[in-house]
């Protein structure tokens, strides 16, 4: 007896940029540097000095990988490398962290399921346009 074939089964791969996706990391990786560098994204990436009233707690990424620097050898404070700051600013916000980390996904996905109505008009725009296969809401 012959087998029965059966439909074959057509994938469908994602495409595009998800606008909502993107907030949501750039959400989640500001909970985590706040968290432990005691420093919003942006001014982590590019350098930027912070808030000065967080105190000389918060690290950039340049002073991470720099060899010399405000972190190394401080007598003052008794630590030596950025390390020993990172596990100070653990300890310090580990709680506002995990609050951050636990509930930003969950706002998001709240928020799709709230807005899905003009999420699918915003899509079914851009397609219009022409700019699906790149960039969606």
């Amino acid at each position: 007896m012959a087998k029965k074939k059966g439909k074959k089964r057509s994938y469908r791969r994602k495409t595009g940029i998800s606008l909502i996706g993107l907030a949501e990391t750039f959400a989640l990786a500001n909970v985590a540097t706040n968290t432990l560098f005691n420093n919003n994204l942006t001014d982590f990436v590019m350098g930027g000095t912070g808030n000065p009233a967080k105190g000389s707690a918060s690290i950039t990424l340049q002073e991470l990988f720099q060899p010399q620097g405000r972190f190394f050898n401080n007598p003052a404070k008794g630590l030596s490398g950025p390390m020993s700051y990172v596990g100070q600013n653990m300890r310090k916000n580990w709680m506002t962290g995990a609050a951050g980390m636990i509930l930003i996904p969950i706002g998001f996905r709240v928020g799709k399921a709230l807005a899905r109505p003009a999420i699918t008009k915003a899509n079914r725009l851009l397609g219009r346009v022409g700019i699906s296969k790149t960039v969606k809401v």
